[in-house]
């Protein structure tokens, strides 16, 4: 979630240790950008797909 809209890819810096060494490692991690959606496109998305299931369940029944 982000304040202001975005697009294409997010660089993000992270760092880790661990207790059974000294120093720590670190780098950088791409991670794509979703395009907006608004709530109403991911409950039609949602019903759509459980609609899908629904027609599955009837036709193995059959």
């Amino acid at each position: 979630m982000a304040e202001e809209q975005m697009s294409g890819t997010l660089q993000v810096p992270w760092t880790a240790t661990a207790t059974n060494m000294d120093g720590t490692a670190q780098g950088t991690m791409s991670l794509p950008v979703a395009p907006v959606q608004s709530l109403f496109d991911l409950i039609e998305a949602a019903d759509s797909i459980a609609r899908g299931s629904e027609k599955k369940d009837r036709e193995s029944q059959e």
